[in-house]
């Protein structure tokens, strides 16, 4: 067996059921539950990178971001997103 075939025979039981040609949709057209914002989806991609539990994490994290740095126009672009310091208190 080669190693594709591994994986996908791990994967696909958790696939069965899953409407993936939605959700794909639904992520390309934006309707995310951050909405639009581009710096909301980069900020929740980051999130999710570190393994956390989209409840317990990923979404007061984007959540927290957004109050502090895209609601407040602290950050409005991708460039003042790359400017911020790592250790800023805000992050």
């Amino acid at each position: 067996m080669c190693p594709d075939q591994a994986v996908r025979t791990v994967l696909e039981p958790y696939a069965d059921g899953v409407p993936h040609a939605e959700l794909a949709r639904d992520f390309l057209e934006y309707r995310r539950w951050t909405g639009d914002e581009p710096l909301l989806l980069v900020a929740e991609a980051a999130a999710a990178s570190t393994g956390q539990g989209f409840v317990d994490g990923i979404k007061p994290t984007v959540e927290r971001f957004r109050d502090a740095f895209v609601a407040t126009d602290r950050v409005d672009s991708f460039a003042a997103l790359a400017a911020l310091e790592r250790e800023d208190e805000a992050l």
